[in-house]
């Protein structure tokens, strides 16, 4: 089930619950009998991707983000992307099916009381708590600085592969998964590696252009990243229409086979990101 962009400020608790959107990677876990399976939302077996043990006296299915706590202990996105820490935790916020019945019809204040009923039964896992707000401007106002709030309302059904906007979230920065269509090599410290990624978004002719990354990267990234792209590196360019002007000087093209996350402040008329970075490439 997946979540609808939107203002949530006017929202009300006695309809809507308030949680901290969290930065990490969203799988679906299945626990029976012992045996632990973690898959993508479009299904990607991740099992061993992440060290997710789960002990408990139930089979369950969750929804939840695999995260990776950096040293104030907050998820880091970073972190997790580049495998820079063994340590990670499956943090579940909803709950699907327990013992072989299906949760997807029952209403989410029931589902969120089942699943915080199961968490205290079980380990490997946890429920992080709800925001103590009465509204979503209070909610946004608890999460200053940080990813954002995923608002839902406690009436609503579990809609698997839907966009539903019974779940609400709202950023306190824009995110979007966007193709990469190619790179620039960096100038002084970046000489030799990437100074910038060419970042698009697919249309029916190829990509359209809609901007260029070059901060947010550590140098360990920057060199995996720079062996990725000569691997699948080409003449021609991925873009629909040319890549001009300072964006098109050095350009080194690539095959757009590559997804990745960039965090940004608003796009321009012409569609182009504003003060974007770099949050790692997705596992999709």
């Amino acid at each position: 089930m997946l979540c609808h962009s939107g203002d949530i400020a006017s929202f009300t608790a006695d309809r809507w619950s308030f949680e901290e959107k969290h930065d990490g990677h969203r799988l679906i876990v299945r626990h029976h009998e012992g045996t632990v399976t973690l898959h993508s939302r479009s299904g990607r077996d991740c099992t061993t991707d992440y060290d997710v043990k789960i002990i408990s006296d139930h089979n369950v299915v969750l929804d939840g983000e695999v995260v990776s706590l950096n040293e104030a202990g907050e998820p880091d996105f970073n972190m997790i992307q580049n495998k820079a820490t063994t340590h990670v935790e499956y943090w579940a916020f909803d709950i699907v099916e327990l013992d072989g019945r299906d949760l997807t019809r029952v209403p989410y204040r029931l589902r969120r009381q089942i699943l915080e009923s199961v968490v205290q039964l079980s380990e490997g896992f946890s429920v992080p708590p709800l925001l103590d707000a009465s509204t979503g401007r209070e909610a946004q106002a608890l999460t200053e600085g940080r990813e954002g709030v995923v608002a839902k309302s406690w009436d609503s059904l579990y809609e698997p592969g839907r966009r539903s906007r019974n779940w609400v979230k709202s950023k306190n920065w824009l995110e979007d998964d966007v193709f990469i269509g190619g790179w620039k090599y960096g100038e002084g410290s970046r000489a030799g590696t990437i100074g910038s990624i060419l970042l698009g978004t697919p249309t029916e002719d190829g990509l359209k252009f809609c901007g260029r990354v070059g901060t947010g990267f550590t140098d360990a990234e920057l060199d995996k990243l720079l062996d990725l792209f000569l691997s699948i590196q080409t003449d021609e360019s991925p873009f629909a229409s040319p890549v001009t002007g300072h964006d098109a000087k050095g350009a080194q093209f690539v095959t757009p086979t590559l997804t990745a996350a960039i965090q940004y402040a608003a796009l321009t008329k012409d569609g182009r990101m504003r003060h974007p970075s770099w949050r790692g490439l997705r596992p999709e």
